[in-house]
């Protein structure tokens, strides 16, 4: 992840940063990040969070890097950030929560959606060109920021998808569009609340294999 020209990367189980220079500078910033999942890392333009499905840390240069002991804060596969608020989807459920306004050791129990239009459980919460994709097991939904007080994001009209993604991290940006592996093991390019298959016959059925 890329903060401020510095490039921080988790390798196993450490925070490292690492300057952008003709001859790089790698230093360990201390912590231990538990567990074995993919991690997931956004900013707020100070703190750098991450998240890897079962906890969740900070890192900013004031206060170094720690856990996330709120115990209101559900850690989730992904996070991503919007308006001021850091977004993760709570493990298990089809429940999105946000933080603290430029906060992400903040967390409120009351400040979380539900993915409605279908019941099935979320895995990424990603934003896209200031679109919040809420990716599901077997659907999909977007929302915007309406800017209500307690919650301000809701669904987007019209912004709903029969289509889940395989895995949380099983998606990709590029040319400002998301593109995704759905569940159904077809890869496919978002356009709107549109969705344009891109994978060939032949590698769908290497996929489904």
């Amino acid at each position: 992840h890329l903060l401020g020209g510095v490039l921080y990367v988790v390798s196993d189980t450490s925070l490292y940063s690492v300057t952008n220079a003709a001859t790089p500078v790698v230093t360990d910033l201390g912590g231990a990040i538990s567990g074995s999942g993919v991690v997931s890392m956004a900013d707020n333009g100070n703190e750098i969070m991450i998240v890897n499905g079962s906890l969740g840390y900070l890192y900013d240069t004031t206060s170094g890097f720690r856990l996330i002991t709120d115990t209101d804060f559900t850690a989730g596969s992904t996070v991503a950030y919007s308006d001021g608020f850091f977004l993760v989807p709570r493990a298990s459920t089809n429940e999105w929560a946000l933080s603290g306004s430029l906060d992400g050791s903040s967390w409120n129990a009351l400040a979380f959606a539900t993915k409605e239009a279908q019941s099935d459980n979320l895995r990424a919460v990603l934003n896209v060109n200031e679109v919040i994709h809420l990716l599901g097991e077997t659907s999909s939904e977007l929302a915007g920021n309406n800017g209500a007080a307690n919650f301000p994001y809701q669904r987007i009209p019209g912004g709903t998808l029969d289509r889940g993604t395989i895995s949380a991290h099983a998606n990709a940006r590029e040319d400002q569009t998301l593109f995704i592996l759905g569940n159904d093991r077809v890869a496919y390019r978002m356009s709107g609340t549109q969705l344009a298959r891109i994978s060939t016959h032949a590698i769908e059925h290497t996929w489904q294999d």
